[in-house]
Formats: structure tokens, sequence, C-alpha cells
């Protein structure tokens, strides 16, 4: 059975899954979603969970994406300064993010053991729009990287992101070999795009949003135990599904 059918009946928050056809179903649903692009073995023993997100496409919706496809740079720049005090609309993501940040608020400021990243291709003045988008939404992220363009993998690095989210399958290419990173084929079309879709055998995965707070970091420790990236020892409660 196609495994992303199941997401909402088991409250999922996150979809990941190996196969762009799943993912694409379950963004439809409404579901957070991204086909994984898989990294080599980490041995570092991480103290924090480090998760970063692309902004069009992923946190926020493509609606300022499409302008720059359609009129190019300039024309985006002077849209996004235009509009910078009306919010963005809500991405694929949005709902994960402000997830993450509730969890978050359930450990002390100097102990929470969740670190959160906008990573953007967007800069000056563009940048003005998301910040006034994020108050908007009461959502804090730990940082928040505007770089004009600049390629993102070495800052992706530099921050020692364990999973990245982005809608470019180019980007998530680039990042692949330090990073695990998540393509979210939304918004400006992406059919057929990912290569891991078309390798991979078919599977799933899905947090649920109704656990406790350590239960849920649990969860999220445990899908980035799955990727290979860490080895947190938990106790953990996870919804996962596999079709042969």
């Amino acid at each position: 059975a196609d495994p992303y059918r199941y997401v909402r009946a088991f409250d999922c928050d996150l979809f990941l899954s190996t196969v762009a056809e799943d993912v694409a179903q379950a963004l439809t649903s409404g579901v957070a979603a991204a086909t994984i692009f898989g990294t080599a073995w980490s041995d570092r023993e991480p103290s924090e969970l480090r998760i970063a997100f692309d902004g069009d496409g992923v946190v926020f919706s493509d609606q300022a994406e499409r302008v720059f496809q359609d009129s190019g740079l300039d024309a985006f720049t002077a849209s996004e300064a235009a509009s910078a005090d009306e919010p963005l609309e809500g991405g694929p993501f949005k709902s994960f993010l402000a997830g993450l940040q509730a969890l978050q608020r359930e450990f002390p400021l100097d102990g929470c053991p969740i670190r959160t990243a906008l990573v953007t291709a967007r800069g000056a003045p563009a940048h003005e729009r998301v910040i006034k988008t994020l108050r908007a939404w009461d959502i804090r992220l730990d940082e928040c990287l505007f770089l004009g363009g600049r390629d993102k993998t070495e800052f992706l690095k530099a921050f020692a992101a364990d999973v990245f989210f982005d809608d470019k399958a180019g980007i998530c290419e680039q990042a692949r070999g330090h990073i695990t990173a998540g393509h979210v084929p939304q918004g400006i079309p992406h059919a057929g795009d990912s290569p891991a879709g078309r390798r991979c055998s078919r599977s799933g995965c899905g947090l649920n949003s109704r656990s406790s707070a350590p239960a849920r970091y649990a969860q999220i420790c445990r899908f980035i135990e799955t990727l290979s990236l860490s080895r947190y020892k938990r106790s953990h409660t996870t919804a996962s599904f596999e079709s042969p």
C-alpha cells in the first residue's frame, strides 16, 4: 500500500521517503514531506540536533519565488521591498517548524537540545519581509542566514546541520556529500527531478504530533539515527511505514 495515505491517520507532522512520488502525494495531503538524499555515516556524537530550512517554497510559500522566476531578480527585489510589511503565506514546512518551536519551549533556554536555522538565498532588502513574517507568526529560529545567492553548502557545514530541507534538487545534491538533505518538491513544478526517488526502494516514515515533549524529541532523534546521522540511545515512539 502507498504509505502516504496513512500520514493523516497517524497525525504526522513530517513525512520522509526515498520515493519522490510518495513525497509529492504527502505534500498534496497537506503534510510537510521531503525526499531524502542520503549521506555517509557520521561518527560525531552531537549534543544538539540541528535542523536547517530553506525559505521560499519550504517554510514560506513560493509566491515570491514565482516573481523571481517570471520576472528576474530586480523585479523580485522591488516586489519584496514593496511588500515588506505584508507577511508571506506559509509553505509546506511552516507547521513542522512551528511544532519544533513549541517543542523548544519545553526546554530551558540554556538547555535546549534542538537548534534551527533558516538558510536562504535572499539578501537585503528582501530579508526584511522574512523577518517580519516570522515575527507575525511568533516563530523564532536560532539562526537566520541571508546569503544573497551564495552557495549554501559551506554555511550548512559551518552550522553543522544534521538535516537540511530545500525545494531545489540541485542544492540538495550539492549538500548531500556533507549532510543529509531533504528535497521538498513544492510549488514551481519539480516533477521527476529527484534522483533519489528513482534509485531507492519504496519506504517512508512519519512523526506523531500527539506525543509528549520528551517522546517527541526522541522521535526526531530516531529519525536522525535512521538516516545514519547520529547514535542517540533514547526511548522513542515512532510511526513508520514500509511497503514491499
